[in-house]
């Protein structure tokens, strides 16, 4: 682009050169003895805006204000109230009337988007053909079976047939032939059905006289056998063995998943420990409000649960006291009900001091020589003990000699100081 296009194109937008930088030149205010108004470029031709200004000091009002602070050169504003319609040809010589899509800049008046796109390809505009409503008249092509006319309604305005009438009278120089049927089955299938009789569902090869199914046992080289009966769309049925809660699987034979394994293993069906499903139980209630826990199988009041933000009820699936003994079989090897036995046993007292146990339990006292550290495999436990017995025999290392003496010394000097007294 040469200086003189720059320079000419700088004008038309209107900035003028002055020196090497374009400056906008401010047009002059329209002599006006009321508020304020924007001598920004006005639509349809006007030289000013007109709107109010942004500001008391302003000369610009709001969206001309907008638009020179991102430094872009003042444009008529669009309208969004103001309604207008297509100036397009229309075919009775006046204007379009429908609704505008595009419009030049700082005009009101615009095209609606076929004259828009005719504007697109060719650069010139012609009446839109407007569509005609669809035929009623019949096709007076021969019919089917006997039938002296055709039926269907008339597509073609010049001809009056139907669509496949009207491409045999295009194709054919006026020859009409009946319109054979299309996907229409000639009969029931003759493969073998249930209960010794015929299949009767709608057939697919017609040489054959085969449904889909059978045609495809016969492609396969296999013997034609009854076919499976197909369960309907959201049709939903029960396993078949006694008290199973789950659903029947397709192709399980009437049973479900796990009980066609044991089936097909071989195996005799025999229920099997079933657990609600967390997705839907979780938030099962029964009438006092209570919640079942899924490990032992009790209903309990929510208070006995933890909290978790995993579940749909931010309650934990099991209660405390299983969570509890969950723990204390994965670190000593026995749940909590082996140790309330043991604790039983030894009337709810430390073995070695022979005090109650208090609020927390006592500890499980195993041998270190089996398990080293505090987790216990289970076979190695010897009683339990309160905290301070439990840290003694831990300080002492199990040394039956040092236990030995350390009694000795105490019962010495108990002694003296019994004498002494």
């Amino acid at each position: 682009m040469t200086v003189a296009e720059i320079r000419s194109e700088a004008a038309s937008a209107g900035f003028t050169d002055s020196g090497e930088v374009f400056v906008q030149e401010e047009p002059e205010r329209p002599a006006s003895t009321g508020p304020r108004a924007c001598i920004g470029p006005g639509r349809n031709g006007q030289q000013f805006c007109g709107k109010p200004t942004d500001t008391k000091t302003s000369e610009l009002c709001a969206s001309h204000a907008l638009q020179k602070k991102k430094n872009k050169p003042l444009q008529p504003l669009r309208t969004r109230t103001e309604k207008s319609t297509c100036i397009g040809p229309a075919q009775d010589g006046g204007p379009c009337g429908r609704r505008v899509y595009s419009r030049p800049v700082g005009q009101d008046e615009g095209v609606c988007k076929t004259h828009y796109d005719q504007l697109q390809r060719r650069g010139s505009m012609s009446p839109i053909e407007l569509r005609l409503p669809p035929l009623t008249e019949i096709c007076w092509g021969p019919g089917r079976d006997g039938d002296e006319l055709c039926g269907r309604l008339a597509e073609a305005r010049d001809t009056l047939l139907c669509a496949p009438h009207d491409r045999q009278f295009q194709k054919n120089n006026g020859i009409l032939k009946p319109i054979r049927k299309v996907n229409t089955p000639d009969g029931p299938c003759i493969g073998p059905g249930s209960d010794n009789g015929l299949c009767g569902l709608p057939i697919k090869n017609k040489t054959l006289g085969l449904c889909g199914g059978h045609y495809g046992q016969h492609r396969g080289e296999k013997e034609l056998t009854p076919l499976k009966a197909m369960r309907k769309r959201g049709e939903v049925t029960r396993c078949r063995f006694p008290g199973c809660r789950y659903n029947d699987a397709p192709g399980g034979e009437g049973l479900c998943h796990q009980h066609w394994r044991q089936g097909r293993n071989g195996l005799p069906l025999t229920p099997f420990e079933s657990k609600p499903h967390r997705g839907t139980a979780v938030l099962d209630r029964d009438p006092d409000g209570n919640k079942l826990c899924t490990k032992c199988q009790e209903w309990k009041p929510e208070s006995d649960f933890t909290k978790s933000s995993s579940s749909r009820d931010r309650l934990n699936y099991i209660c405390r006291r299983c969570q509890a003994s969950q723990r204390m079989k994965a670190k000593y090897g026995l749940d909590l009900d082996q140790y309330e036995a043991l604790l039983e046993a030894q009337n709810g007292c430390c073995e070695i001091c022979y005090r109650k146990a208090g609020h927390t339990r006592l500890a499980i006292d195993h041998d270190h020589e089996c398990c080293p550290g505090e987790a216990s495999c289970g076979k190695c436990i010897r009683s339990l003990l309160c905290t301070n017995c439990n840290q003694g025999l831990g300080l002492f290392n199990d040394d039956s000699e040092s236990l030995s003496r350390a009694s000795a010394y105490v019962a010495k000097y108990a002694a003296k100081r019994a004498s002494a007294a």
